[in-house]
């Protein structure tokens, strides 16, 4: 008999520990879902902030557009008037004024539009 009630008390002190491990994971499973759905709502607010960054790009990008299409015009009639009589970096650039003057600059390489720029505004003063 007396086996029997302790089998019982140790059966009763399981019970008892596993509705306490019941009650725990119970606690840890909505601890997870509350975070979890903040990391959603977080990702939903930065998923609504990249939309509107990329539209706010694309925006910018074709504000963008129109100017760059027209320094790439000037860049073209800048190395058009500026010509390389020997197709290579150095030498002698010779460039076309209005009234058909000529100026000869050296040109080294620093750069083409930088020269080009500098010949196109000696070209505009001549």
């Amino acid at each position: 008999m007396e086996a029997i009630k302790k089998k019982m008390q140790m059966l009763k002190l399981n019970k008892e520990n596993a509705i306490v491990r019941a009650e725990q994971a119970e606690a840890d499973k909505k601890k997870a879902e509350d975070c979890c759905k903040q990391v959603e709502e977080e990702q939903q607010g930065l998923q609504k902030k990249l939309k509107g960054t990329e539209d706010e790009v694309e925006k910018y990008s074709e504000s963008v557009k129109e100017p760059q299409e027209k320094l790439e015009q000037v860049e073209k009639k800048a190395t058009d008037v500026c010509t390389r009589p020997r197709g290579g970096w150095g030498g002698v650039c010779v460039c076309e004024g209005r009234g058909g003057s000529y100026k000869e600059t050296v040109c080294g390489e620093e750069g083409r539009l930088s020269e080009s720029h500098s010949c196109n505004a000696d070209t505009e003063r001549g």
